[in-house]
Parts: structure tokens; sequence; C-alpha cells
């Protein structure tokens, strides 16, 4: 299993339960928003974006696009990040990602979606 993490506290029993509502499945990865404290639990499609699966956690954060980035799960249980044609890139370990190529991403990464910091924990 694979986490993202930070060291603030987050909002995970909350997403949890929008997760129904907004149409996605909670798997067994989650994502926590190191300069906010923020807690997104990821699933399967996951658009990160002020429009997309967490719009609601995320609309206070206008650097972060509409439709920023999208996380899948591989069938072996990996998995890989896409930026969608962010304004303001995404990075993997301060590198900034192509639009629309797919990079794995793994324990100990850090992930930048404008200037928002994220970190991939066990």
């Amino acid at each position: 299993d694979i986490s993202f993490g930070d060291r603030g506290a987050g909002n995970a029993e909350l997403l949890e339960k929008m997760a129904p509502e907004l149409g996605f499945t909670v798997k067994t990865i989650d994502k926590v928003c190191m300069s906010t404290g923020l807690r997104l639990l990821l699933a399967d499609q996951a658009v990160l974006g002020r429009r997309g699966s967490y719009g609601d956690a995320l609309a206070q954060f206008v650097s972060i696009s509409g439709r920023h980035a999208q996380f899948h799960q591989l069938p072996d249980g990996n998995w890989q990040i896409t930026d969608i044609g962010s304004s303001y890139g995404t990075f993997l370990g301060g590198i900034q990602l192509p639009v629309n190529v797919p990079h794995p991403i793994k324990v100990g990464d850090v992930i930048r979606f404008a200037n928002i910091d994220f970190i991939v924990q066990q």
C-alpha cells in the first residue's frame, strides 16, 4: 500500500464520507497536502483539481487548475500520475512533468501541484 502524507492533521474522515457522493471508491492510497494538512483519499482515475474529484477541498487553491492531474492504479497495484494540462504544472521530484505522459510514483516521491507539495508515504 502507498499513501501520501504530511506533518499536519487531515480531513480523511470527511473525504471518506464524501467519496461515494463524489462517485469514486476509496482505495488503499491517500495523500495529504504538506503545506495545508489537507488529506485527500485517492481513487483510481481520480482527477486532482478545483473542478475534479476533490473540487470542494481544493477550491481555495487558485494556483491548482480546475483539472490539474490524474492518478491511475495499475493492475499490479502501483500508481501513476499524469499532468492533464494544468496551468502551473505538476512536478515529480522537482522536475516538471510533460502533459499527458503518465509517470510512476513511489514511496518517498514529492509531488508538487502548482505550489502545493505532497509526499508519497508507505
